[in-house]
């Protein structure tokens, strides 16, 4: 883990509950510092509806900027530390829901997607193929995050899965090389975060 690992805990101001959760992931500061996690407690309004994540208190774990909720129980700081562990060793690239991509292309300069259909084999070893190339991308600090949602890819123009777009500062480019390449796929990444070429989706 690296400085890119922090853990959110918005809550409601003067809520006993959320208090004593508050206290109980305080026991686990220690752990979560010997982990390079920072912990930020947060009872700012609204904070929650910015990243689409629903109702407060949500515990959120945020790895290179894309947010992950817990949703255990607060009270069980063995399942939440149970829970850090696994995100911390996971070689997944993360799903996110169509409210949180338009967050994290709000608010991110860099930003690869994949769109891709969950019931296409094809689709779903260009996945496992990618989880490979998520460790470079960590190391160049561009977040790799995978959507299944036919409603927002068509909302980007894409008809075909799976499709590659890298957001840079809120524009979209589409990967138009050869799906099956993945050291072209991550040299267009890097060509894009040094922000060369940066190829327009049509109005």
């Amino acid at each position: 883990s690296t400085e890119t690992d922090i853990l959110v805990f918005i809550y409601r101001e003067n809520n006993l509950n959320d208090n004593d959760a508050i206290d109980r992931l305080e026991h686990i500061d220690d752990e979560l510092e010997e982990k390079e996690i920072e912990l930020v407690k947060c009872s700012d309004k609204g904070v929650e509806k910015e990243y689409g994540l629903g109702l407060t208190p949500v515990l959120v774990h945020f790895h290179n900027q894309v947010p992950n909720v817990y949703k255990g129980e607060l009270e069980e700081e063995n399942e939440i530390l149970a829970w850090i562990n696994e995100n911390l060793g996971k070689e997944e690239i993360d799903e996110v829901a169509g409210a949180i991509l338009d967050v994290l292309i709000e608010r991110l300069d860099n930003l690869a997607v994949i769109f891709y259909d969950n019931d296409k084999e094809e689709d779903l070893q260009f996945i496992a193929e990618m989880e490979n190339l998520d460790d470079e991308c960590d190391d160049i600090s561009v977040p790799l995050v995978k959507i299944s949602d036919a409603n927002k890819a068509l909302q980007f123009g894409l008809d075909e899965s799976p499709s590659l777009i890298y957001f840079k500062r809120q524009i979209p480019g589409i990967y138009d090389g050869p799906m099956n390449n993945f050291k072209t796929i991550l040299k267009w990444i890097r060509t894009r975060k040094m922000g060369d070429n940066i190829q327009l989706i049509s109005e």
